[in-house]
């Protein structure tokens, strides 16, 4: 085993720069995640954006498909005029 590197001051106090530094970030992190914490609270309050509508309201978006009513060819008319509308 080789033996450990003596422990100085310099060391010690470039330890303790480096654990202040970090320190001094605590409270811009704390205030970080209080904002983070009512994003969230805002986020879970809002109505439901999924597939179902919330009950009782109304969905916010239109349906996904429409159904589309094609014309049909009765057979009596001009069948060139009809493909081409």
């Amino acid at each position: 085993m080789s033996n450990p590197k003596p422990v100085t001051l310099e060391s010690l106090a470039t330890a303790l720069n480096t654990i202040n530094d970090k320190l001094a970030c605590l409270p811009v992190m704390e205030q970080n995640l209080a904002q983070q914490q009512q994003a969230i609270t805002r986020l879970e309050q809002q109505p439901s954006r999924g597939r179902n509508p919330p009950p009782g309201g109304i969905e916010d978006r239109p349906p996904r498909y429409h159904k589309l009513d094609f014309p049909k060819f009765d057979g009596k008319s001009d069948p060139m005029l009809f493909l081409n509308k």
